[in-house]
């Protein structure tokens, strides 16, 4: 095993690891997702949190989504001749293919 199962790792240290910010860590240690150990005042996450957080996060058999919008459609909206601005918000574009819709 690469790392020693009692190791306390810090939030930045964790974030690092997982791939994510040092809030949506926050986020999922105050959601209970991930559990700390309190040393003093200081949040110490244990490695095999990581690994148990990582174990139960994982999610198998995911169908294929059909999407609302297609590509051909977003492409058509983008390059649309009322299209005044360069770039759309999202708002832009549903209220767009509402209207055309």
């Amino acid at each position: 095993m690469e790392k020693n199962e009692l190791e306390l790792l810090s939030i930045a240290k964790t974030a690092s690891l997982l791939q994510i910010g040092k809030d949506t860590l926050h986020s999922l240690i105050n959601e209970g997702k991930i559990g700390v150990i309190l040393v003093g005042k200081r949040k110490k996450i244990p490695y095999m949190e990581i690994v148990r957080f990582q174990k139960e996060s994982i999610i198998t058999g995911v169908k294929d989504v059909t999407p609302i919008i297609s590509d051909i459609e977003i492409r058509q909206i983008l390059n649309s001749p009322f299209r005044r601005k360069k770039s759309l918000r999202g708002e832009e574009i549903l209220n767009k293919l509402i209207l055309e819709g």
